[in-house]
């Protein structure tokens, strides 16, 4: 082997190197959430809360997005269990409504999905979305030690990889916690 050839190697070989050291810097950021009483990771930056109405909020990746204009959006919505009586306590037309009312659709679930959430198994629908432009939903109803429960939605840009919010769910979810009320 030339000595070209073997610097070539040599330099190639370090470069990789760098590149994995700094892939495996990056995945060790986390990043803390608070909204009502609930508080969670990611492994990517995402916005402060930004309000949708009296009782929900989004995060919004990359932070200087705003609502529905992100490639990755978690949305939050308070259920309350007064509102879970009025409805029957039907968690199929709870997250109905907090689909229609905080994130703009009302289609039937494509598929389904389950995530613990608190020690919980919590059922989800996945579903597509069009409302702002075209996304996909994963959204699940997370039951709280005081009978409330809290609508945890991740919605992703189709230009967005499913990679990405597979990972982002999966550390909110192993993540989440409840934060005393204050």
């Amino acid at each position: 082997m030339s000595r070209k050839t073997t610097c070539i190697g040599a330099v190639l070989v370090m470069l990789v190197l760098v590149a994995a050291m700094q892939g495996n810097a990056r995945g060790a950021d986390t990043f803390s959430h608070k909204w009502w009483r609930v508080g969670f990771d990611t492994p990517i930056t995402f916005s402060e809360p930004i309000k949708l109405g009296l009782d929900a909020a989004a995060l919004v990746n990359p932070p200087e997005s705003g609502p529905g204009q992100g490639r990755l959006e978690i949305t939050l919505a308070a259920v309350p269990k007064d509102l879970q009586e009025s409805m029957g306590n039907n968690e199929k037309e709870i997250l109905a409504f907090v689909k229609g009312t905080f994130l703009g659709t009302t289609n039937s679930p494509e598929s389904n999905a389950e995530r613990s959430f608190l020690g919980r198994t919590c059922k989800g629908d996945v579903q597509k979305t069009n409302l702002p432009k075209p996304g996909e939903l994963e959204i699940y109803l997370v039951p709280l030690a005081n009978g409330d429960k809290v609508a945890v939605g991740l919605t992703r840009d189709l230009n967005t990889p499913a990679e990405d919010s597979r990972r982002v769910l999966d550390m909110v979810a192993r993540t989440f916690k409840e934060i005393p009320e204050q």
